[in-house]
C-alpha cells in the first residue's frame, strides 16, 4: 500500500523548516521555475545546491527519486562563467582552501575530485540543470569522495575538477573557501583592481 503523497502546504512546512527561507520567498521561487529558468547565486559554499535540491523535491511532491544533481568543475572556466572573470586568469595560479564548517560526507554530498585533472588545463563548460562540464569533457581518472570533518581542510589547484555527490541526508553541509594567489597576477575582475 502506497503513503499518500504530502500536500504543498506540508511540503511548503518542511522546506521553510529546512532551508530557514521564508514562505513567501519560496512560494515566488517555485513559481518562477515554472516557467522559467532559477538561478541560485552566491558565494561557494552557501548551501545553494542542497537548498535547490530541497526545491526539486518539494516540486515532485516529497519524491527525491525524480532528481539528481551530478557535477564538477574545474574553478576557472566555471567562475568565468558565473563570476564573469576573464581567460587572462587561465595561467593564473590560484589555491582554493576549502573549510567545512560541518561534517562533510558522503551522505551529506563531500567534495570528490578528480586526480590529476589540473594537468589537462581549463575544461569546456555547459549550461544544462547546472553549470558543469559535460562527460565527454571530463579528463581521465576516477573521482575521489573527499569526507572532511570540522577542523580538516581541502586543498586544491585552481583547474583540479571537483565537485560535490547527490545528498541523500537531511544534514545541510556548509563550508567556506578561500583562495589564495600572487597579487601581481591576473586577477579577472578590471573593474575591480587591486581585488583579491
Amino acid at each position: 500500500q502506497r503513503t499518500p503523497a504530502p500536500s504543498m502546504d506540508e511540503l511548503m512546512d518542511e522546506l521553510v523548516a529546512e532551508t530557514l527561507w521564508s514562505e513567501t520567498r519560496l512560494r515566488s521561487i517555485l513559481a518562477a521555475v515554472k516557467t522559467s529558468p532559477v538561478i541560485l547565486s552566491g558565494p561557494p559554499g552557501t548551501s545553494k545546491t542542497w537548498v535547490a535540491q530541497r526545491l526539486a523535491k518539494c516540486l515532485a511532491g516529497g519524491d527525491a527519486s525524480f532528481f539528481r544533481i551530478v557535477q564538477f568543475h574545474p574553478s576557472y572556466g566555471y567562475e568565468e562563467f558565473m563570476e564573469g572573470l576573464r581567460p587572462e586568469v587561465d595561467d593564473t595560479l590560484l589555491i582554493t582552501v576549502w573549510i567545512p564548517l560541518t561534517s562533510a560526507d558522503v551522505e551529506n554530498g563531500c567534495l570528490s575530485v578528480i586526480p590529476g585533472s589540473h594537468k589537462h588545463g581549463v575544461r569546456t563548460h555547459v549550461t544544462t540543470n547546472s553549470y558543469k562540464i559535460p562527460v565527454e569533457e571530463l579528463p581521465p581518472g576516477d573521482p575521489v569522495v573527499l569526507p572532511v570533518e570540522p577542523g580538516g581542510i581541502l586543498l586544491f589547484h585552481v583547474l583540479a575538477c571537483h565537485g560535490s555527490g547527490p545528498y541523500s541526508s537531511e544534514r545541510v553541509r556548509w563550508s567556506i573557501d578561500l583562495r589564495y594567489q600572487d597579487p601581481a597576477q591576473p586577477i579577472g575582475h578590471p573593474y575591480l583592481e587591486g581585488f583579491m
